[in-house]
């Protein structure tokens, strides 16, 4: 029984570093996005307010 659970339990391990990984690389992503956006609607905003 024993034999049977430690492969299991060290894919499972595997499995939930890799969707740790994956879940960091995104919240970095839509980080850099939304950095992105508030820098384009600010840039935005500011050319709105100079032109009136």
């Amino acid at each position: 029984m024993r034999m049977f659970a430690s492969p299991h339990k060290h894919t499972f391990m595997c499995t939930v570093f890799i969707f740790n990984k994956s879940l960091a690389l995104a919240f970095k992503f839509s980080i850099k996005i939304l950095g992105v956006h508030i820098y384009i609607t600010y840039f935005l905003v500011k050319s709105m307010i100079l032109q009136k």
